[in-house]
């Protein structure tokens, strides 16, 4: 992945630049330089911007509100 390093970030929006780049399961995006450019063709992509301190993120739906 390392040779492809330049190409991802050239793909990546820079309006997220520094986010981690996230599945819609709420897992790390690691899939090749074709496969983000589809990806991002297809908003299929979601943005973490916090701290991930060594866990890896994982985005989870609120519980409902009752409302």
């Amino acid at each position: 992945m390392l040779e492809d390093a330049g190409e991802i970030i050239d793909l990546l929006p820079e309006d997220h630049l520094g986010h981690c780049v996230l599945i819609h399961g709420g897992d790390l995006f690691d899939g090749s330089p074709a496969d983000l450019k589809d990806a991002l063709d297809k908003n299929q992509l979601l943005f973490h911007e916090g701290s991930v301190c060594g866990a890896w993120p994982r985005i989870r739906p609120l519980p409902p509100t009752g409302d």
